[in-house]
């Protein structure tokens, strides 16, 4: 067999094929490494949607801890829940809207329903509202729906199939998988 046929086997390390499947980190899916700045720019990105959800953990725990409000443990956990939804909310817009990534319309509903849904629960929990079971199930299940069927329509008129990008093969051909064994192990 001349060097041209035969079929290059080559060893990974677990951390490469953890992040691409096989392919080196930079060829995962097809795609290549972002230069330096647009790496810094998607972290820095990152980071400021990440952060306010911290910070709003850290605030609650705080005012919490140190009595400034008189909430009951519902309460507190009512609140911790509305600023995870609001900052996942916020997380799913910047990602949606942002021009270098891909559109999430599935995520910006998935999102859009838990905040409904935990500021309906928080105004109930405070007594802002004053809804019956049934009349805040309804509410839900109906916001739910519509919320779920609006964007299943609009990213299925957003995704085509025959759009879809096919990964890219490794430079060297595929990579074969071998079981590894160990060495005291019965083979």
């Amino acid at each position: 067999m001349d060097a041209s046929t035969r079929r290059v086997t080559r060893r990974m390390s677990p951390v490469s094929k953890a992040q691409g499947n096989g392919f080196a980190p930079d060829q995962a899916a097809g795609t290549t490494a972002a230069r330096p700045q647009e790496k810094a720019k998607q972290q820095a990105v990152l980071v400021a949607v990440g952060a306010p959800g911290g910070l709003a953990a850290a605030v609650i725990v705080w005012i919490t801890a140190f009595q400034i409000v008189s909430w009951t443990d519902f309460q507190t956990a009512l609140v911790t829940a509305e600023a995870a939804a609001l900052t996942g909310f916020f997380g799913a817009l910047v990602g949606h809207f942002w021009r270098e990534s891909s559109k999430e319309p599935v995520a910006l509903a998935a999102t859009a329903t838990a905040t409904f849904a935990a500021t309906v629960a928080l105004c109930n929990g405070f007594g802002w509202l004053t809804w019956t079971q049934d009349q805040i199930t309804a509410v839900l299940g109906v916001f739910t729906a519509f919320l779920g069927v609006g964007a299943a329509l609009f990213a299925r008129n957003k995704v085509d199939a025959k759009m879809t990008p096919k990964k890219a093969p490794a430079k060297d051909g595929p990579t074969k998988l071998r079981i590894i064994t160990h060495p005291r192990s019965p083979r």
